[in-house]
């Protein structure tokens, strides 16, 4: 997803974002992200680069839910609209099939 589309599409992900940290305990994967992640440049809705991640990792038979977190604080309000408080789970809506 940081690397963009192979077909071209708009990022998803600020190009700069990197992940600090990864790990699943109990069905729930669980995403370190960098201060990028909120504060990269991106054109787009602000559930796009959420869930984005969210319905790519839940496509693992392993992964329920996503815990996002920024610089280790879960404790985060991605573009003011969707708490990253507690794990997400996938919204299908989001997804748009090619």
């Amino acid at each position: 997803l940081i690397a963009g589309s192979q077909e071209g599409n708009n990022p998803v992900l600020p190009k700069d974002t990197r992940i600090l940290s990864i790990s699943q305990t109990d069905n729930i994967c669980y995403v370190n992200l960098d201060g990028t992640f909120l504060t990269g440049d991106l054109q787009a809705a602000e559930y796009i680069p959420v869930y984005a991640l969210v319905n790519s990792l839940t496509e693992l038979q392993t992964v329920n839910k996503v815990q996002l977190s920024v610089n280790g604080s879960a404790d985060v309000t991605y573009r003011n609209v969707i708490s990253l408080s507690l794990p997400l789970e996938r919204q299908e809506k989001y997804i748009v099939e090619e």
